[in-house]
């Protein structure tokens, strides 16, 4: 969802797009404390777009979690 957030306020006309590639990796267990989702658009292209998230506790740096997704703009 962050992914898709990120490539919405990038183009409003995407909203069509679909999801074609999610890989996600765990890297530990969170503690107790809300969680934050950092989004990062690295390519955008004319059918493809191509994200990457982390994910983290808040108040601890530590990587809990990183995916990659790619859309698909029709």
């Amino acid at each position: 969802a962050a992914v898709y957030a990120a490539l919405l306020a990038a183009d409003r006309d995407a909203g069509d797009a679909v999801t074609s590639h999610f890989n996600i990796s765990f890297l530990r267990r969170p503690r107790a404390a809300d969680l934050l989702a950092e989004a990062e658009l690295l390519s955008v292209g004319r059918r493809l777009v191509v994200g990457e998230v982390h994910l983290r506790s808040e108040g601890d740096e530590s990587l809990l979690a990183q995916a990659t997704v790619t859309y698909a703009r029709p």
